[in-house]
């Protein structure tokens, strides 16, 4: 008996509360997410809808979209509504003020109670966590934007020093900015030096492969990348770097690089410079060459030095002028590289040609005949033999057939008479 009166007190106090309600309570439907949205002494929400917002979180809340006024609490409460999912990175989509209504009614709120000014579309970004969320001033002039009211201004493009609540509401977002413009005075936690120089070197390798297709060549470009330390934790593992881009050919110098990477929020474009320098021009042929060819300039080009090249630039030829007129040693394929001794001054001698042999003691020269051991050209070393005794010398090629051997060399100078030779004075040449 006693619980039966308690719970028909209950039910006697709740329609007491409903009737009040009804008969003084605001005509607005209660929210399940808080108190009924009106303004002190039953005034109405302002929403300002922006020209234009970037949105670096998953979801997209009313405070992205649109400036709200009013009752402080009230305000907030209703700006911290969430009114969809935002579109990927780097997609655009527009929300008009319709829209917006929809979503909010589904949210529990009474849209007669809102007072709408501003444009009529918002077009929403999504960006990056990373990047400074800045919500532009004045409309997209790509957009057609309708107006509500012709008389009314963005709200975006409206400062108001003396509104308490949008200085207390746009105080986190000029704190958050001022922390990202000083990014001198702020870096990543836990990012060590290590991590910074794990970040280079995969990045290095990224920008040099990239200039390598970009380049169609296999040459070792000098990467040296400026990476943030905000920044190092992002591209620390390789597969964390989906794309590259940027640069500008010639690729030399400092250059600015985008990377398209993985992050918690799906993907995310990263902004870094690299100073870059070309590597080492050396001269290849432009066709198959025989030995004994005299190069002209027609049968040499430039390109990079080969990555991975031992050699070293040092055994190349990097001059175009030290191989015209030469003579091939040997045969060369199309784009091979010239080494240093693949060619050579004109032979002059062939081994086995007939050769006159002049012996230089002082002024007086003796010439005798001989055979060449070896060929050779301007002023190459080679082994000759004389006709006669069959003596091997070392002899300097001083024109086409004819070497001379010096006093000090190994032939004996004190026997001149053995030669069948005749002397003569030394020309001056």
């Amino acid at each position: 008996m006693k619980a039966s009166s308690t719970v028909s007190t209950i039910l006697v106090l709740l329609a007491a509360i409903g009737s009040a309600g009804v008969l003084h309570g605001p005509l607005l439907a209660q929210s399940p997410l808080g108190p009924p949205v009106r303004g002190n002494n039953g005034s109405k929400i302002v929403v300002r809808l922006h020209a234009s917002a970037k949105c670096p979180n998953n979801i997209l809340r009313l405070k992205d979209l649109a400036e709200v006024k009013g009752n402080p609490s009230t305000a907030n409460r209703l700006a911290d509504l969430p009114i969809a999912p935002t579109p990927p990175i780097g997609n655009l989509k527009d929300w008009s003020r319709a829209e917006v209504e929809k979503a909010l009614q589904l949210r529990g709120v009474d849209i007669t109670n809102l007072q709408w000014e501003g444009l009529g579309v918002c077009r929403v970004e999504r960006v990056a966590a990373t990047q400074i969320v800045d919500r532009p001033a004045v409309a997209d002039p790509a957009v057609s934007q309708p107006e509500i009211n012709s008389s009314v201004v963005a709200a975006s493009a409206i400062k108001r020093p003396d509104s308490a609540a949008e200085k207390h509401s746009d105080a986190p977002e000029k704190q958050a900015g001022d922390a990202g413009l000083a990014g001198t005075r702020f870096m990543t936690a836990f990012t060590t030096p290590g991590v910074v120089a794990q970040a280079e070197r995969i990045a290095q390798t990224a920008i040099e492969n990239y200039l390598q297709t970009q380049t169609q060549s296999t040459a070792e470009f000098t990467v040296k990348p400026i990476i943030p330390p905000n920044l190092a934790q992002t591209i620390l593992q390789r597969r964390q770097i989906i794309g590259i881009a940027g640069g500008q050919a010639p690729y030399e110098g400092l250059q600015t690089f985008e990377l398209l990477v993985r992050s918690p929020t799906g993907q995310e474009k990263v902004t870094l410079q690299a100073e870059i320098q070309l590597p080492e021009l050396i001269l290849v042929s432009t066709k198959a060459l025989p030995k004994g060819h005299w190069i002209r300039p027609e049968d040499l080009t430039y390109q990079p030095l080969p990555k991975g090249w031992k050699d070293g630039v040092q055994n190349c030829y990097t001059d175009e002028e030290e191989l015209v007129g030469k003579e091939l040693k040997r045969g060369v394929s199309a784009n091979q590289i010239l080494k240093r001794g693949d060619a050579g001054a004109p032979t002059l001698v062939e081994a086995g040609d007939a050769v006159k042999i002049e012996l230089v003691l002082g002024a007086v020269v003796i010439e005798t005949n001989g055979r060449a051991i070896e060929s050779g050209g301007q002023d190459d070393l080679i082994q000759v033999e004389t006709a006669e005794h069959k003596k091997r010398l070392l002899a300097r090629v001083r024109s086409e057939r004819i070497v001379e051997v010096y006093s000090n060399g190994s032939m004996p100078a004190s026997s001149p008479a053995t030669f069948n030779s005749t002397s003569k004075s030394r020309k001056t040449r």
